[in-house]
């Protein structure tokens, strides 16, 4: 969510903490990455008219070892937000409860039903978000993010948004890549504007390398050079992604 990393679990059991499995967990760095993005959510001062999604991969065994994370789930299944998350096949306490509650629909998940699952899954959230009807729009001509999109079982139309993207200068990639999707966003509102049935995505990403933001390559020597730098330095994307409810320009 915010862009921090942590590991979260070791395979064996040389270091402390408790295990599940061939894992070891690392529940001081779980909580300061989990338990900070649930509560950022839960206590946002922003007004909305709308319930917030929460996605959780997972809750299961290894989660329930964090009492905070425990607290911060059953606090977000009794409030009006809509929770969509897996939850382990087997195991008592919190995912019982989650399983059992009235409020849960459950779908069992296997290799041969999870592709079929995409579309309907997507509809529940939809529904439950009251955004079913709404008209997606992707606010860029990138193939990888149009595919991702259509992975995931969504309708959508694409409006590129033509902006100078060299006038954003910003030293930091999470700055430079949030403040580009806002840019975006910002000029096809303008074009948007009265379509209140629209929700609009736009995004941006960068590559870092060896302390540097690589943008998109003008040439193909720029490429190129690019693609030798990877192999002197390991490399890393950054990117930012930005949803507009036109309803509300929120």
């Amino acid at each position: 969510v915010n862009g921090r990393r942590a590991v979260l679990a070791r395979v064996g059991g040389n270091s402390s903490g408790p295990s599940v499995g061939k894992y070891t967990a690392d529940i001081r760095s779980f909580e300061s990455i989990a338990i900070e993005a649930l509560a950022d959510q839960s206590t946002s001062s922003e007004p909305s008219n709308q319930p917030t999604l929460y996605v959780l991969d997972e809750i299961g065994k290894m989660e329930l070892f964090s009492n905070p994370f425990v607290a911060s789930v059953r606090r977000i299944a009794s409030s009006s937000t809509v929770l969509f998350g897996t939850v382990a096949q087997a195991g008592g306490g919190l995912i019982e409860e989650v399983k059992r509650s009235p409020n849960t629909r459950l779908h069992t998940v296997s290799v041969a039903n999870r592709n079929q699952l995409i579309e309907p899954l997507v509809a529940e959230i939809q529904k439950a978000l009251g955004v079913d009807g709404r008209r997606l729009v992707l606010g860029s001509a990138s193939q990888s993010r149009q595919r991702i999109l259509r992975d995931m079982g969504l309708q959508f139309d694409v409006l590129p948004a033509h902006i100078d993207e060299k006038a954003i200068r910003m030293h930091v990639p999470e700055q430079l890549v949030m403040a580009l999707a806002v840019a975006k966003a910002d000029a096809l509102r303008e074009q948007l504007a009265g379509r209140r049935d629209v929700i609009l995505i736009t995004a941006d990403q960068v590559v870092v390398c060896n302390g540097r933001i690589l943008e998109k390559p003008e040439s193909k020597e720029e490429a190129l050079g690019f693609i030798n730098g990877y192999s002197l330095s390991p490399a890393r994307t950054v990117g930012a992604i930005v949803v507009t409810d036109m309803s509300t320009g929120a």
